[in-house]
């Protein structure tokens, strides 16, 4: 998580007349370690705010839980496929939740590693001309070895890694 916090740092100094939001997923697993770095560092926690974007099918035990001095804006999103993705549709267009702060806002994606549902936000932030920077972040070992015990594939568990730096495993 040190890469994590130094963006982080990076991104309060260098935008020091915006608000910076961490968006991403609402869980405190995963990615979702990142509200922690931000909850236990005063200076993060003063100059970020945060939303973490989930489907509906989230319980409330899997959610990031709130404390009194640091508090994460959770956002539910309808997913009648149950699917677990957060996309929404107007008529026949697809959106990612996910992505649209930063594509209203004009902010950007750091991206630390992705499963499926991010890697597929990844490429749609491309799509759409959304800067984005990657950093190859691999999953906690013993997470990793019990999705792969699973009989996942490394590719399908961390798509962005195997895909975007030809990490196989």
């Amino acid at each position: 998580m040190g890469r994590i916090k130094s963006q982080l740092e990076e991104c309060v100094r260098d935008n020091p007349d915006k608000q910076v939001v961490v968006v991403c997923g609402g869980t405190s697993v995963g990615i979702g370690g990142v509200y922690d770095v931000v909850a236990n560092d005063a200076y993060l926690k003063a100059n970020i705010k945060c939303i973490g974007i989930v489907s509906e099918l989230a319980s409330e035990g899997d959610l990031v839980q709130n404390k009194d001095d640091f508090k994460v804006g959770i956002v539910r999103v309808p997913d009648p496929n149950q699917s677990w993705k957060t996309k929404f549709t107007d008529g026949d267009q697809d959106y990612q939740a996910m992505l649209y702060p930063a594509h209203k806002f004009g902010g950007e994606i750091l991206a630390f590693g992705a499963g499926g549902i991010g890697y597929d936000e990844i490429k749609a932030a491309k799509d759409i001309g959304i800067k984005i920077t990657v950093f190859p972040s691999k999953p906690h070992n013993d997470l990793l070895q019990a999705k792969l015990n699973k009989n996942n594939e490394f590719r399908d568990v961390c798509p962005l890694l195997y895909h975007e730096f030809g990490i196989k495993g």
